[in-house]
């Protein structure tokens, strides 16, 4: 009797052990709707992922090489494996794709055609090299892969001209505070930018210093502060709101960047015009923000009655570009006239690039 118990509740047992198993696998080859769920959203079941490819179901990318692991299981390749199907952009390729990094999800590039999300098909249309294939395909380079961009600020007229060097708030492209060059950096580390005072937020404000006539100063960066954020404007003249008569042009800039993959720079007379500037930009990746056309350098820009409809340029009074903004005019006064861009082509963009120097070259205005 004892044995017979005891074969009637190893059975009980063994039953309820095959409908567990039974139910697993219903359950991870799709019963229940186990197949629509995709925690980390990279395009494979949670199930694939670990009955079949053995990745992560919580990582999208589980080898850390900028292919989710969707897009690695419809290329054949291993998500497993760091190694990267594609290189990095570089050279030519680089400065052809630098307007895919612009959209901070794209993570390659067909020089020939394009830039896209899904490098395992091609798919979209718009990212195919225009014979149609996938051929050079790169991906995007690593954030500051190129080093730090530096300033340089050359006075070439015949007399010393006095600046403000001002670095803006933490925040926006430049959100990491670990990562951020300030005022009070700039005027530790160079020989030229004196008394730094701080005006609004996190890492904003100003240091002021002179560049002889015919000679330069600089902003470089090297080790750690390489990577590190730089955003702001050189202020022609100093710190000075709305000067007399003609305010001040200014050059704008953020570079290497935290938070974005793209650098920008501009020359803006949007607070009057005392000098012109001419920037010269690193590299062949430059572009103007609507079009696209690459360009190497900026200005320069002439006075309030002469041609400022340039690439990189906001006109006198032009807060955005195309449109000088109602009740937002800084210096109305200075700039009562606004003349604003048909296109926005005030803002020159780098993507995926880093490196080199740009240098603001301030002259005279024309006579």
């Amino acid at each position: 009797m004892e044995k017979k118990g005891a074969a009637k509740l190893f059975c009980r047992f063994s039953i309820i052990a095959v409908l567990v198993l039974i139910l697993g696998i219903w359950w991870a080859c799709g019963g229940g709707g186990g197949s629509a769920v995709d925690t980390d959203g990279d395009g494979l079941s949670d199930a694939d992922e670990i009955t079949f490819y053995r990745t992560d179901p919580n990582n999208p990318d589980t080898d850390g090489d900028s292919l989710s692991d969707g897009e690695e299981a419809a290329l054949g390749s291993n998500a497993l494996d760091t190694g990267n199907p594609f290189p990095p952009c570089s050279g030519s390729d680089a400065a052809n794709c630098g307007a895919c990094w612009n959209d901070k999800d794209n993570k390659w590039c067909c020089p020939a055609g394009g830039c896209g999300k899904d490098s395992s098909t091609c798919k979209y249309t718009q990212c195919k090299n225009n014979d149609g294939s996938c051929a050079r395909i790169c991906t995007k380079p690593a954030k500051n892969a190129g080093g730090a961009t530096d300033i340089k600020i050359t006075n070439t007229t015949s007399k010393p001209i006095t600046i403000a060097f001002v670095t803006g708030a933490v925040g926006g492209a430049c959100a990491d505070g670990n990562k951020f060059i300030s005022y009070d950096w700039v005027a530790r580390n160079t020989t030229w930018c004196k008394d730094p005072t701080h005006i609004g937020g996190e890492g904003a404000g100003h240091c002021t210093g002179t560049v002889p006539a015919g000679q330069f100063v600089e902003v470089k960066r090297t080790g750690e502060d390489a990577q590190k954020c730089l955003t702001g404007a050189i202020l022609i003249g100093g710190k000075l709101s709305c000067p007399s008569p003609s305010g001040f042009t200014q050059g704008e800039f953020t570079l290497n960047p935290t938070n974005t993959d793209t650098e920008a720079v501009d020359i803006s007379l949007v607070n009057g015009v005392n000098y012109a500037l001419t920037v010269h930009l690193p590299g062949d990746a430059w572009a103007v923000q609507d079009g696209g056309e690459k360009v190497t350098s900026i200005g320069p820009n002439e006075g309030f009655h002469g041609n400022n409809n340039k690439n990189g340029i906001f006109p006198p009074g032009c807060t955005d570009c195309i449109v000088a903004v109602k009740g937002r005019i800084p210096c109305p006064t200075i700039t009562p006239n606004p003349q604003c861009q048909q296109k926005r082509i005030c803002n020159i963009y780098r993507g995926g690039v880093t490196g080199g120097t740009v240098e603001y070259v301030i002259g005279d205005l024309p006579k």
